[in-house]
């Protein structure tokens, strides 16, 4: 799964960078969305060395909505998720546009007893309100969130396949779900 979410990159990149020229005028979000493949990385070395050192505790979060059934609108109501949990993150975590349709939530400093409640309120951010799309238009969504504490005994890489594993259980257990895994 990581070589095929790193592979979208491109496509996210270059629509992310089209989400930041619409929002020219907008106030500026707290915390930026980071969209560079090569930032995404460092941001998850940086972390991931914390967690190996025994600094801190990390969850990393995997956001993707349940339903997008007008293509044309995708882009936009992707844009709108980012725009939310960028302003409901703490400064110092750090949110990702992951492939095309997707958000990578790096939770730092955070611990499991907690992980669990801050991803159920991340997929409640999204279900409580209409999101507001550049056109005016509302729209109600859902999303699943899959996160996994990070493991230092295991790769970046292995503890993203972690991730990514828990937001498919999410989304095969009927979508508008957060699950967290624990092993």
């Amino acid at each position: 799964m990581f070589a095929r979410i790193f592979g979208n990159m491109g496509l996210a990149d270059a629509f992310c960078r089209n989400r930041a020229d619409d929002l020219r005028g907008s106030p500026p979000p707290p915390i930026p969305i980071v969209t560079d493949k090569a930032q995404v990385m460092e941001l998850l070395k940086r972390e991931y060395g914390m967690v190996v050192r025994g600094e801190a505790d990390c969850c990393l979060v995997l956001v993707r909505c349940d339903d997008l059934p007008d293509s044309d609108g995708d882009a936009d109501v992707v844009a709108a998720i980012g725009e939310r949990y960028s302003r409901n993150l703490r400064p110092y975590d750090g949110l990702c546009c992951f492939g095309a349709d997707m958000h990578l939530i790096v939770l730092s400093h955070i611990k499991v007893e907690d992980a669990e409640a801050v991803l159920e309120r991340l997929r409640a951010a999204i279900e409580d309100k209409l999101l507001s799309l550049p056109d005016g238009r509302h729209r109600a969504v859902t999303v699943s969130v899959g996160g996994a504490m990070v493991d230092a005994d295991r790769s970046i890489e292995e503890n993203l396949d972690r991730v990514g594993r828990a937001l498919y259980a999410a989304k095969s257990g009927g979508g508008n779900r957060a699950c967290l895994r624990s092993e």
